[in-house]
């Protein structure tokens, strides 16, 4: 049977597409309130409130009397000090009095740091429970409407925000949360979804194209919510990009499919590629989940770990720097957002060519999948930690806070070809449930991390406060490095196939090895018995090849159809 070549744009990346876009929506719709934040809240009520409560209504609130500050651009000269062009840093004790006629970007909400951190982190309350059950309801019902109902349940709470804000506290955390459960699906649900549409040797790169879209949502959402606060105020951001949301489900619903055997317009050469490359991985079945031989899996904590590590440092990266850039750097509302998305930018920029080339390496076996996997994420991770030592050396260099930011997003691509693509290597029939049991840690840390910077933070922003955190950061980051590096392995584990679709039966192949004709039958024997059973298949083949042994001339329908009978086989 003749199949012709595949189509220019493969079904196989139309899905890799959407899905990058629906990962993108994942952290548009998470990320935007963490600039909105700084334009919902009302600063110069709480400067007065702190400085009142230590006793003095003329001095600047968020900070203490101990510790060093950036100058703002109004300090006076004696202050500031000769020659020092506003980089340098002055003493908390010497900032002057308040400017009440200063017009600030202020909005309507008195939240403290410490309130502000708990409504970022109401949303993993919520997303800790869809991302650890989401990949295994997806694994048994399907991706594909799982991601379309997080997608536009999301979607409407978003636009919901503004009144929830304005009705209580309580409410808009309510509110979070359940955003948190519509949107956990999307990720452990793709990764369920890419193992179904990807050949392994291109797992690297659409593994990374998929989810980069983490990098480019936050990208759009930072900017994008920048210049909506300037030009139409908080509500409209919440408004416009909950309609994004909306768009994307529909565009969704009509150009993604569930499985490459169900795309009703799949090239037929691109459907015998994928499935001769994915081989007995038993999507269309719902099987068992090893979890004793899972949990006693070194490679499977090798990943936990990292995701751990990575998380802690990413966590406190994406909810707090517009606050750092706000209240250290004193960047405009504007500025303040393109710089926040500029570690994603780099990091989009950088991932992708990463992915490329470590699949080149695994193609042409310059280096094993194991190696490749540590070699990228020790790179991301002591790149990435090294970064954020920088900053607590950085001072008010703001020139300097922009490479170290850019520098920082660059290294963090070559994650997603390290432990975020190892889960599809590990394990591809439980891609999704390792998704969603590996993401606890990432939760947990995203409620964890932000709040406890919050309470470090609450009332005492200074320079010398923010190093801690940034030391904590890289801390994590350099351990989970380091275990990842004696951990992990990009080798298929034996619990992929549980024992129950690989030992309840021994099964053989048996066929002719006439050139021309290869028929044969599949030879069943149950654990315990004596007797086997047999399964006749023949089919005839077109093109024989006289310098090839028979495994290498049958054809791949043959080989299928044992896989469809399930039976785990060799040849004999």
């Amino acid at each position: 049977m003749e199949y012709g070549d595949e189509a220019c744009f493969p079904s196989r990346w139309v899905f890799a597409v959407m899905a990058f876009f629906s990962v993108a929506l994942n952290y548009v719709l998470r990320v935007d309130i963490n600039l909105a934040l700084v334009a919902m809240v009302n600063h110069t009520a709480l400067d007065l409130m702190d400085a009142e409560a230590r006793g003095n209504a003329s001095g600047l609130g968020n900070f203490t009397t101990s510790g060093t500050v950036c100058p703002l651009p109004w300090f006076p000269s004696d202050i500031v000090g000769p020659g020092a062009a506003g980089d340098q840093p002055v003493n908390a004790s010497d900032v002057p009095p308040i400017d009440l006629s200063d017009e600030k970007l202020d909005g309507p909400f008195v939240w403290r740091q410490s309130t502000q951190t708990v409504i970022m982190s109401s949303f993993f309350i919520g997303y800790i429970w869809t991302q650890l059950f989401g990949g295994r309801i997806a694994e048994h019902f399907g991706g594909k409407e799982v991601i379309a109902c997080g997608m536009i349940s999301a979607a409407i709470l978003h636009f919901l925000i503004p009144f929830a804000a304005g009705t209580s506290i309580n409410l808009l955390i309510a509110q979070r949360i359940l955003s948190g459960l519509s949107l956990g699906f999307i990720v452990p649900t793709a990764n369920v979804m890419i193992s179904k549409w990807c050949p392994p040797a291109e797992r690297s790169m659409m593994n990374a194209v998929v989810h980069s879209g983490a990098h480019f949502g936050t990208v759009i959402a930072m900017p994008l919510t920048g210049i909506l606060l300037g030009a139409l105020g908080w509500e409209a951001v919440f408004y416009l990009i909950g309609s994004l949301g909306v768009l994307l489900f529909i565009a969704w619903k009509f150009l993604v499919h569930e499985s490459p055997a169900l795309h009703p317009s799949i090239s037929r050469a691109e459907l015998k590629n994928i499935r001769d490359a994915i081989g007995n991985e038993r999507h269309g079945e719902k099987m068992p989940v090893p979890w004793k031989e899972m949990l006693r899996s070194a490679p499977f904590w090798a990943i936990v770990i990292a995701v751990f590590g990575n998380s802690w440092g990413f966590s406190i990266v994406i909810s707090l720097l517009p606050t750092y850039l706000n209240n250290m750097q004193h960047f405009s509302v504007s500025e303040n957002g393109f710089i926040s998305a500029l570690p994603y930018l780099c990091q989009f920029a950088t991932s992708i060519p990463i992915s490329v080339g470590v699949d080149y390496l695994r193609r042409h076996r310059f280096a094993s999948v194991t190696t490749l996997r540590k070699v990228c994420h020790t790179i991301g991770q002591f790149g990435a930690g090294s970064m954020l030592l920088l900053l607590t050396v950085n001072g008010c260099n703001s020139d300097g806070v922009i490479i170290i930011l850019a520098m920082y997003g660059a290294i963090q691509g070559f994650n997603l070809s390290g432990y975020s693509a190892n889960m599809l290597d590990i394990a591809p029939n439980f891609a999704g449930t390792i998704t969603g049991i590996v993401h606890i840690g990432y939760n947990i840390v995203s409620i964890v991390g932000p709040i406890t910077a919050g309470n470090l933070l609450s009332g005492q922003q200074t320079l010398e406060q923010w190093a801690v955190i940034f030391r904590i950061s890289a801390g994590c980051f350099f351990v989970a490095a380091f275990l990842y590096a004696l951990l992990a392995s990009g080798e298929e584990q034996p619990w992929n196939r549980p024992r129950s679709a690989t030992s309840s039966e021994s099964s053989w192949l048996v066929y002719s090895t006439d050139k021309n004709d290869y028929t044969g039958e599949i030879l069943q024997k149950p654990v315990g018995g004596s007797s086997l059973t047999s399964a006749p298949i023949s089919m005839r083949q077109p093109e024989p090849r006289e310098d090839a042994p028979a495994v290498a001339a049958m054809s791949h329908e043959l080989l299928f159809e044992a896989i469809r009978q399930q039976s785990y086989y060799t040849t004999l």
